[in-house]
């Protein structure tokens, strides 16, 4: 029986997904399993601490399947994973797999709000943390929600301070319970393929954290398929800097690594030296970054003093990634770059190795799956003919059917055909490319005339003095909105407003479309994943208009 609030495929498409292949009846616990017996002693995981091979993953994994059993923690119940860039995050993930316990995946960034509502919205039995990242007592944060939380049971701590009632993730790790039962005892706890595997959550940019269930089926063939896509084998060493838990690292890192059999190489956090240093030392392939990221690397003053041959590729997605980035990450970098939309709910589209440059840098080339069915329609559902820009829907192998515990808005983020709303503005282009055109919250309305951000951003990116730019609307009683450009400077420039609207003059676009104000930033309020926080922007201006009209009083 699916667990509650959790919206399954249409056995329709169940049926097709297994007869094409796509859905191949595995479970995390099972891929991980595999991998441990085909390469048992080739390194899996690196982390600064450790270094582990395919047949200790699966050792750790096993000994704390056993140990969650034995605190009584079994199938479908909840465990909201709050672990940050280790080893022990996989231990847990791959045990949880293989006793069908469902990780709900926070991120290190969020605090005790987050947390609370996840617990809460799932009922979760059990909370796993770090003791404390930097000046943030997270054991702290555990003990002030318990009372709060009445299914909350269990505290699991990654770390050395382990406060009296909680768990220390370490002794469950350092008894080898394995040895105390048969080899396939753990095999009796295997849940089904079409359990829910996880439970992913969005952005929360505009409200509480969403639930994004998804079964053990459908996200292996996520990750097998968009692997695919990008080349992923059991030769790529995948570098792990962007959130662990994150569905970008989870899915096309963690997931296509271990499919494969490939080496993880994690660090704690994204920082550009740290990134630059760890390529050369351990010989990466790819990784993963946000534009907002790769844009720190590439504006790194070290980065000629790395070695970095290694790396064939990186993934950009999560927000607009500019066609200069894809240009100066091939000119500095020597790397390719692969232009991605994903989201946790599961759509994936990217450009491969093989596609043209201008493909790579203009478009996020072609859905991952033959059996991905997308369309683009206009505000009354109508599909729109190519080249027309509307909202892209998905449907597929992969894609979600609901979220959880959230009827509501199911009604709302579904058509009636079971198509997602993915809530971007698209394109297919004279290609026969995806091309995403900008967040239907992204678009600007002014005096009526829509306003694409990512236009406008995308042509002040080829400014030399532009290291990054965000484009909003501020309110105006008389437009609606008008046009604010927030811009932070390459390192030694300063840019001025005049020179703003003259650049952008310069590139023939219509005049409703130009900044109307500039504001200089030292740096962008970034999300927990690192992506421009817009309404972070929205806020400011709107309070500095405030003020400035309450001053012109």
């Amino acid at each position: 029986m699916p667990i509650e609030g959790f919206t399954p495929f249409p056995q329709d498409k169940a049926r097709l997904y297994r007869e094409k292949g796509y859905w191949q009846d595995l479970t995390l616990g099972d891929i991980l399993d595999r991998s441990a017996y085909i390469v048992p002693d080739k390194e899996a995981v690196w982390d600064q601490r450790v270094r582990v091979t395919y047949s200790g993953l699966k050792t750790y994994a096993d000994r704390l399947a056993l140990g969650l059993l034995e605190m009584g923690i079994g199938k479908d119940d909840r465990i909201v994973v709050q672990v940050p860039n280790c080893a022990e995050f996989l231990y847990l993930y791959f045990a949880m797999a293989k006793i069908g316990a469902i990780g709900v995946m926070a991120l290190p960034a969020h605090r005790a709000r987050e947390i609370e509502h996840l617990c809460k919205l799932t009922d979760a039995v059990a909370l796993a943390i770090p003791d404390r990242i930097r000046d943030f007592s997270f054991t702290d944060m555990a003990q002030e929600l318990k009372p709060k939380v009445p299914s909350l049971k269990h505290v699991l701590v990654v770390g050395e301070s382990v406060p009296l009632g909680m768990v220390a993730m370490k002794d469950l790790l350092e008894r080898p319970r394995e040895m105390e039962f048969p080899p396939d005892h753990l095999s009796r706890f295997r849940p089904h393929p079409d359990d829910v595997a996880t439970i992913l959550t969005t952005g929360g940019t505009t409200a509480m954290p969403k639930g994004v269930p998804r079964t053990h089926n459908d996200y292996i063939a996520n990750s097998i398929r968009s692997g695919r896509r990008v080349s992923r084998n059991a030769d790529t060493p995948i570098l792990i800097c962007t959130p662990i838990g994150h569905n970008a690292a989870l899915m096309l890192s963690v997931g296509a690594a271990v499919v494969n059999g490939a080496r993880m190489v994690i660090i704690p956090r994204h920082d550009p030296d740290q990134v630059c240093r760890v390529i050369q030392e351990e010989k990466v392939a790819t990784t993963i970054l946000m534009p907002t990221q790769a844009i720190d690397v590439l504006g790194f003053p070290g980065l000629n003093k790395y070695d970095l041959s290694s790396l064939r590729d990186f993934i950009c997605g999560g927000s607009h990634v500019p066609p200069e980035l894809v240009r100066e990450s091939r000119e500095k970098l020597g790397c390719y770059v692969h232009n991605m939309f994903g989201m946790a709910e599961g759509p994936v589209s990217t450009v491969t190795l093989e596609d043209p440059f201008d493909v790579m840098c203009e478009t996020v080339g072609l859905p991952c799956c033959p059996d991905d069915e997308m369309k683009i329609v206009d505000d009354n559902g109508r599909e729109v003919a190519q080249g027309e820009v509307g909202e892209l829907l998905f449907r597929g192998p992969h894609t979600f059917y609901g979220y959880y515990k959230a009827p509501a808005v199911n009604q709302e983020a579904f058509d009636p055909d079971g198509f997602h709303h993915t809530g971007d503005y698209a394109r297919i282009d004279h290609r026969a490319r995806l091309q995403i055109v900008g967040r239907k919250k992204d678009i600007i309305i002014r005096g009526g005339e829509n306003i694409s951000s990512f236009e406008v951003e995308e042509l002040l990116m080829e400014h030399p003095k532009v290291e990054n730019v965000a484009v909003i609307g501020m309110p105006d009683k008389r437009l609606g909105e008008r046009v604010c450009a927030f811009i932070k400077a390459s390192p030694g420039e300063t840019i001025t407003f005049q020179e703003v609207v003259d650049f952008l003059m310069s590139k023939q676009i219509a005049k409703f479309k130009l900044p109307e104000r500039l504001e200089l930033v030292d740096e962008f309020p970034l999300s927990t994943v690192g992506k421009i926080l817009k309404r972070d922007l929205v806020d400011d201006i709107t309070r500095r208009l405030k003020d400035e009209e309450k001053l012109e009083r």
